[in-house]
């Protein structure tokens, strides 16, 4: 398979595009460790010592979710190099495992989606049911 001249400056475009946003993703996911780590002993100071939780209830969620975000992240990370690679060096082997992991960050992403519609439609259902159960 060849590729033409335009079809390399829309991939050089795009894997700059990528290359942001997987920066700004692991300045993010920066961001959300730090607030799971200090989130906690900064709201049993502000609560006290009798506080009805503890601090780890508070950082498990933002450490669960940042590992969940971590995945996409990086996946967009390894294409933007690896497509950099391949449209410098005209390399057809970083130009397969650039692919290989765009194709890997979108099932991710994808996989997550199913996951959520169908929590929000168990969700949806159980508010249902116990609206009803309440008239």
């Amino acid at each position: 398979m060849n590729i033409s001249n335009e079809a390399k400056f829309y991939l050089n475009e795009t894997r700059k595009w990528t290359f942001f946003l997987s920066i700004l993703g692991f300045v993010l996911l920066g961001f959300m460790m730090i607030a799971a780590f200090s989130m906690g002993p900064i709201m049993n100071q502000v609560t006290g010592e009798d506080a009805p939780f503890s601090s780890l209830a508070i950082g498990i969620p933002y450490l669960f979710i940042g590992a969940i975000y971590f995945f996409p992240i990086y996946y967009l990370y390894k294409f933007s190099t690896n497509m950099k690679q391949a449209v410098l060096e005209e390399n057809e082997i970083s130009v397969n495992e650039a692919f290989k992991n765009l194709k890997s960050h979108y099932k991710f992403m994808s996989i997550m989606t199913i996951i959520m519609l169908v929590l929000y439609l168990i969700i949806g259902v159980g508010v249902v049911l116990f609206g009803s159960l309440l008239f």
